[in-house]
Parts: structure tokens; sequence; C-alpha cells
């Protein structure tokens, strides 16, 4: 049996990413979608060991001199097309979204985003003979 020692690691993705779409429903959830070329597969790929983990995403937009937070979400769900086009949902409560700064999402033009979350990693102890 292996055990080990659970550790908090900051991992950090940077991607290039376009409008896919969001809503809030009366019960408060909100959800973006988020759309995903080919070249950005491997960002995508990397992305998915933030399950079930807060993300803070920020975005900045090709015409703004300043990033804007969009808030702390979840992964709902990834969907990968076989051209390598991704479309990644997000899921959160409106208490931690910055309503106003996803309005401004509104674009058919691509912008970079940057994701941040603490996941807890399993680092192998030494290795014991049972």
């Amino acid at each position: 049996m292996k055990g080990g020692i659970k550790m908090e690691k900051s991992v950090e993705i940077k991607a290039v990413a376009q409008y896919g779409g969001h809503s809030m429903k009366p019960n408060g959830v909100t959800e973006l979608m988020l759309k995903f070329d080919y070249s950005e597969l491997t960002d995508i790929i990397m992305l998915q060991q933030m399950l079930n983990n807060d993300i803070s995403i920020i975005a900045k937009m090709p015409n703004d001199s300043k990033a804007m937070k969009l808030g702390v979400f979840k992964i709902k769900s990834t969907n990968i097309a076989s051209d390598g086009c991704s479309n990644v949902r997000f899921f959160s409560s409106v208490d931690f979204v910055e309503s106003d700064n996803l309005n401004k999402l509104v674009t058919t033009d691509q912008f970079k985003i940057r994701c941040n979350a603490n996941i807890e990693i399993e680092e192998e102890g030494e290795n014991e003979n049972a």
C-alpha cells in the first residue's frame, strides 16, 4: 500500500481564451464558459489538475492595460473536440464573482487569462517494507 505526505502546491495556468457565454441563475449559481483554440490544448489539460479546487481567474483584455479579476470558480466540465478546440465551463456562487467584469468579456476578441489554484498533491515517502 502506498502512502505519502499530502502537501499543498500553488499552480498557475496562462492561456488565450474567447468568451463563450455566462449565466446567473436565481439560486445564485453563476456559470462561465470559455473557448480555447487547439494551440491552448496543453494548458487545458494542465488545467484539469485544478478539478474540485477553488480557481481564481484573472482576465486581460487586448485593449486594456490592467487585468481584471473575474472571481473564484470551480471547473464544471471540459469538452475537447476532435479538432483540439475546447470549451471549459466554470461555476461559482454569485458572492464570489465580479459580475461587472464578466460583462466586459462579451466580445469576439480573444483575451489572456490566468488561473491560480492551490492543489493538494501527494508526495511519496521512502519505500517501506511490509
